[in-house]
């Protein structure tokens, strides 16, 4: 946790699992490897990254999908909302 210094850490069982969640704020992807690396290394850990948002960020990304749903208009699928990568959530669960 020290090398995470994490925003928030919650602890419970998931799926029969000892699970951390643990909030971390992210300002280059390539952070994340050694944010990951030590649950891997130390407890054998599953690590799942989740990209998060404020609502506000969210507001933020609509100039973006606009632009995207324009691009996409003529076809059959829907656009994919853009993720800012600035915080995520660390789920790891422990064998």
């Amino acid at each position: 946790m020290e090398i995470q210094k994490p925003d928030l850490a919650y602890f419970c069982e998931d799926d029969g699992k000892r699970t951390a969640f643990i909030f971390v704020q992210v300002k280059d992807n390539s952070e994340l490897l050694g944010l990951a690396d030590p649950w891997y290394i130390a407890f054998n850990a599953y690590v799942g990254l989740r990209p998060i948002m404020t609502f506000v960020e969210l507001a933020n990304t609509e100039p973006t999908i606009k632009k995207i749903a324009e691009k996409l208009a003529g076809l059959q699928r829907k656009p994919l909302l853009p993720f800012l990568q600035r915080g995520m959530i660390f789920k790891i669960l422990f064998d």
